[in-house]
């Protein structure tokens, strides 16, 4: 088993939340979990829409009109996860790391961590 190399606490994201990476929004998704330095999502693989390469991500809920917008990012994976129970379609798993956000994302992604989350998902030991 690979060993973990997350450094901060990853949160488990709350029902109504999304990410969307990619341009024109081709990867979104739900939200599985998020820390300060990233997150991963789960998203419907559109193999026609998966060509151009992203490095921002948007995160918002769709119940109270929070948005962070643009936030500047690399993939860390973007890996099949599960198929339909009809096999018409595959739910990939996405891991994105945060990297130089302005100071306001930063507060916007502080306030998201204390009020959006449900628990936690992982704490390195």
């Amino acid at each position: 088993m690979e060993s973990e190399r997350r450094e901060d606490v990853r949160f488990m994201a709350k029902n109504n939340s999304y990410a969307s990476f990619g341009p024109g929004f081709t990867k979104v998704g739900s939200l599985k979990d998020i820390s300060k330095g990233g997150l991963s999502f789960e998203y419907i693989f559109y193999e026609e829409l998966d060509k151009e390469p992203s490095s921002q991500v948007d995160i918002f809920l769709s119940m109270n009109g929070f948005h962070l917008e643009s936030v500047p990012c690399r993939m860390v994976y973007d890996v099949p996860h599960r198929t339909s129970t009809n096999n018409l379609f595959i739910v990939k798993r996405c891991g994105l790391s945060f990297e130089d956000l302005t100071q306001e994302q930063a507060i916007q992604l502080y306030f998201f961590l204390e009020n959006h989350t449900s628990g936690i998902a992982f704490k390195k030991e």
